[in-house]
């Protein structure tokens, strides 16, 4: 049960759970940080996932701050907490504004509070992380609009995520140098950084919905919503298709040698998979197994856009349409990976699945990639995991 406390004419809102002592260490960095404001009521806004959303600001205010407490819910930090509600000091807390390319970043204290002044009027993506292992870690995330009338005290609840043993290892879709447009030479490429067989079967990889608008609610939904998703062979947890401990998978979006139409292009026809829309006349060879369109909705083949889009890849456990697309819970998904050709556009990949992005500098028929910096090392941050590479390396590492 939540309950209102009041401390000195300000009322917060406090989770069950949370101790009124940590409200209290909040409470007071608010006052020290806002010795020059005159403030009548603060409502502390505890987990609310969905809320009513007031107007975008129309002023900029540069003196506004934000208090947070971070705790960990899910006993990795203190297994003998039977609260689950054990502070984490050091965690990194990320600030993306909506409406003014804006970023903030801060940590946490030793009591696992933090507070930043100095920060607009905006509605903000929140996002907590801390690194518990090379494999796990522990993240929170959230929307949250901060008002030019307002400083706002918050409390963030973590939970773990697991480094997936398959991750995507490269990207291609800008297509070879040429000047008629082809760019049909895409292809992923996946690796296992385990030391033990994976298998395939059953896996989904997808081309994430994206637009030109920022959709305010990616950190908070719990699935992702895709224009295009293929299937693997075989069912979800089957042991057909193997992938060996450090082997690459070349996923083609058509397993052909593209060099006989443009000179450059890459030759895939020895690809590990194709994508085949079966709902079509797709291009099919024989000779590579492949992998089935699940979106009803579409007809086309398996296309990624050639310089900004997010790919991911889901175990295929779950799965269900949704009008024009296919929705994927954030649970299943092994991997993601977001890509850009400008620092402009704004994230449209959640955080909890990649907490940055790569392929900045990459240009359409450029004939340049995507590709881990070191095979398999997945940090679930695309800005220090990949680099730009020359030339795409399908099968291979550069």
């Amino acid at each position: 049960m939540n309950e209102m406390i009041h401390l000195a004419g300000i009322s917060f809102f406090a989770l069950a759970g949370v101790p009124v002592h940590y409200i209290l260490k909040l409470r007071a960095k608010y006052l020290k940080s806002a010795m020059i404001k005159q403030m009548s009521s603060l409502l502390l806004s505890v987990f609310l996932l969905f809320q009513c959303q007031p107007n975008k600001p129309s002023i900029t205010d540069g003196n506004l701050f934000l208090a947070i407490a971070v705790f960990d819910t899910t006993g990795w930090l203190n297994s003998q907490d039977s609260t689950r509600m054990t502070p984490i000091p050091a965690a990194k807390i990320t600030l993306d504004s909506r409406d003014y390319e804006k970023q903030f970043q801060f940590f946490t204290d030793s009591m696992g509070v933090a507070v930043i002044s100095g920060i607009l009027a905006s509605e903000y993506g929140i996002f907590v992380e801390y690194q518990i292992s090379t494999a796990t870690v522990l993240i929170a995330a959230k929307s949250k609009k901060i008002f030019n009338t307002s400083s706002e005290v918050d409390t963030m609840l973590t939970h773990s995520i697991a480094m997936s043993p398959v991750v995507i290892n490269e990207i291609y879709s800008c297509g070879p140098p040429n000047n008629v447009f082809y760019f049909f030479d895409q292809y992923i490429e996946l690796y296992n950084q385990s030391g033990e067989i994976q298998y395939l079967d059953g896996m989904i990889l997808t081309r994430v919905r994206t637009s030109v608008e920022i959709e305010p609610f990616i950190e908070i939904w719990d699935f992702v919503e895709n224009t295009y998703a293929f299937q693997f062979p075989g069912s979800p947890g089957g042991k057909e298709y193997p992938i060996y401990p450090g082997q690459y998978v070349v996923v083609a979006g058509d397993a052909y040698d593209h060099s006989q139409s443009i000179p450059g292009a890459v030759n895939l026809e020895n690809a590990d998979f194709e994508c085949v829309n079966q709902l079509s006349s797709d291009y099919d060879n024989p000779d590579v197994p492949n992998l089935s369109n699940i979106n009803t909705a579409r007809t086309t083949d398996y296309l990624i856009s050639l310089v900004t889009d997010a790919v991911i890849l889901a175990d295929g456990t779950s799965y269900w349409q949704n009008g024009n697309y296919i929705d994927i819970p954030v649970s299943t998904i092994l991997d993601g990976v977001e890509y850009k050709k400008t620092t402009s556009t704004s994230k449209r990949l959640t955080r909890r699945l990649d907490s940055g992005y790569t392929g900045l500098g990459i240009s359409n028929y450029s004939g340049r990639s995507r590709e881990r910096i070191t095979p398999g090392k997945d940090t679930n941050n695309s800005t220090v995991d990949f680099e730009v590479i020359d030339a795409p390396t399908p099968g291979y590492s550069h």
